[in-house]
């Protein structure tokens, strides 16, 4: 049985959807930094998934205060993935945006990215550069995404984003609603969200905001510090996929891009072509690995002027 408090009666520009399991520790900051857009035409959904925690308590309290929060609560822990799609099921805005509750956003963010989208109507995402802070909200690095991807052939989407795509920061991005919807948005595998912007990018263009307006929190009870066994890990996404075999895992977010390309509405030879973009992919990551180490120090510059 879920509950529910407030709701707004005009369907505001933007939703912004916040999933939620025990996170009491940064929960309130997120909120805070949430409600105080410049940008205000917005409703923000909390999914509560069950927690133990205060969480509840934080969110009753935003709840009552504001008129734009709404707040659903479940009594057991569904899983991440079909928390964070109940979110865009009760969407209203045009444009929608995941919030995860340890981040925080510039005042900024959605009047630039909402701006975004209605000067490049070709765009299905809009998103900044980031700020990798600890658990205490110190920087600890910047992140530039590089995913500013506009070609008009999918295919040439599709290698910019292989190429490009390390941490998954844009899927906090600006989304409009109506591309999102067409998507089988996040599954229920190890690096769905990576599946999800190969789906966004076949469907149109990524605008990326050239300042650093969100700020994403690296702490150890984030999802994969605090998973580190993958088991953990595929049940934190579904706890019906604790015990699936290995061999079952491993390759699928390869068969996942496959799958999402075969099934979309491009033409064979945009299939095609899109499918051999992934494919050079597999060797390109490995030479990227072996040179640069895929280390989180490498992939974040310190230089502001870079």
């Amino acid at each position: 049985m879920s509950t529910q408090h407030n709701r707004c009666s005009d369907a505001p520009r933007v939703t912004i959807g916040l999933p939620v399991y025990n996170g009491e520790d940064f929960l309130a900051a997120a909120l805070e930094s949430l409600l105080e857009q410049s940008f205000t035409d917005f409703e923000l959904i909390i999914s509560d998934n069950g927690s133990d925690d205060s969480t509840q308590a934080i969110c009753e309290k935003f709840a009552a205060e504001d008129r734009r929060v709404i707040y659903l609560r479940e009594q057991i822990n569904r899983g991440a993935a079909w928390n964070y799609n109940r979110l865009v099921e009760r969407a209203r805005g045009e444009f929608f945006k995941w919030a995860a509750h340890d981040d925080l956003c510039s005042p900024g963010y959605l009047e630039q990215t909402v701006a975004a989208l209605d000067e490049n109507r070709d765009a299905v995402l809009a998103f900044s550069h980031s700020i990798f802070i600890d658990a205490e909200g110190r920087e600890v690095g910047l992140y530039y995404d590089r995913l500013d991807i506009n070609h008009h052939k999918p295919h040439r989407r599709m290698k910019r984003l292989v190429r490009t795509l390390h941490f998954c920061n844009s899927v906090f991005g600006l989304i409009r609603l109506s591309a999102l919807k067409k998507t089988h948005l996040i599954g229920t595998h190890l690096s769905s969200d990576k599946t999800l912007l190969t789906e966004l990018a076949l469907l149109g263009h990524f605008h990326q905001v050239e300042d650093f307006l969100f700020y994403r929190r690296q702490h150890e009870k984030m999802s994969v510090a605090a998973n580190r066994k993958a088991s953990d890990l595929r049940a934190w996404f579904d706890p019906a996929e604790r015990d699936v075999r290995d061999y079952k895992v491993k390759g699928r977010l390869r068969r996942e891009q496959y799958r999402v390309i075969w099934r979309s509405d491009l033409t064979l030879t945009d299939k095609l072509l899109c499918s051999t973009s992934t494919c050079v992919d597999r060797f390109y990551r490995k030479w990227f690995k072996r040179s640069f180490h895929a280390d989180f120090q490498q992939l974040v510059s310190v230089d502001s002027n870079k």
